[in-house]
């Protein structure tokens, strides 16, 4: 059997779509393995076969709960992949229940995702303003300083715009069912 890699570029608040994507790989007998943080997909290559992928995120002050895997497992669900506090969840049987069943289980999750997008960004405008100055300064370097602002900028409106989807996700689910 082969590894193939892929690369896949949606962003982590893009969930459904990135679950969609690794039922498609299946179906092509390409069967997720490994996660890495910039977007490339590891699969191990083998009989193309149904199978239903589902993503979570812990809560990124507790880590990994025993309790969790166990229920999990206990559910018919196996750990595909993991990525830091997001976890790859695949279930080849048919009629496997639902990771979330209702309402305020999944807006649980949206909540999670929202709190660490504002945990890694918060520090990503400071950081860049701070560098820039930095460079700026600098004898030898104070060209690239004003290359570094659009990318602060950058960086804050993709995670703002990730921070406001998961917002419109909550709120599509309180408007279904109040939490």
């Amino acid at each position: 059997m082969s590894v193939v890699r892929k690369w896949n570029l949606t962003a982590l608040w893009n969930d459904d779509r990135i679950e969609r994507w690794l039922e498609d790989m299946a179906r092509q007998g390409l069967h997720l393995e490994k996660v890495s943080w910039a977007g490339l997909f590891t699969f191990r290559r083998g009989a193309p076969k149904p199978s239903t992928y589902r993503i979570d995120i812990a809560d990124y002050r507790k880590g990994l709960d025993i309790d969790y895997l166990q229920l999990m497992t206990d559910a018919g669900w196996r750990m595909a992949a993991q990525w830091s506090t997001w976890y790859f969840w695949r279930s080849d049987a048919p009629g496997t229940p639902e990771i979330f069943t209702d309402a305020p289980s999944r807006a649980q999750k949206y909540r999670r995702m929202m709190s660490l997008l504002l945990l890694c960004s918060l520090p990503q405008l400071p950081f860049m303003l701070n560098a820039a100055a930095t460079l700026y300064r600098s004898e030898e370097l104070p060209w690239l300083a004003p290359g570094l602002l659009p990318l602060a900028a950058a960086a804050v409106l993709f995670n703002g715009y990730g921070y406001l989807r998961l917002r419109a996700k909550l709120r599509s689910l309180e408007r279904m069912q109040p939490l």
